[in-house]
């Protein structure tokens, strides 16, 4: 059975089309949301260079609202 564990920096990738990643990122999320990846692990902590990423100035609002966290 396909299994993914999956961090903050793939979260990102999914949402920011000019992430380097995102060609590698989106089908992951896709997976989850369909169902194709029937066990997937989301962790719950932000990684360094994601955070970054979200404060620069040239991401849209909705890939950092889509990547908030709780008192983030």
């Amino acid at each position: 059975m396909p299994r993914a564990l999956v961090d903050t920096s793939v979260l990102f990738a999914a949402a920011y089309r000019r992430d380097s990643a995102h060609g590698d990122a989106l089908p992951i999320l896709k997976g989850i949301d369909t169902a194709d990846l029937p066990e997937a692990v989301i962790l719950d902590y932000a990684d360094t260079s994601s955070v970054r990423e979200v404060g620069r100035a040239d991401v849209p609002d909705a890939v950092r609202d889509a990547v908030s966290w709780p008192g983030g």
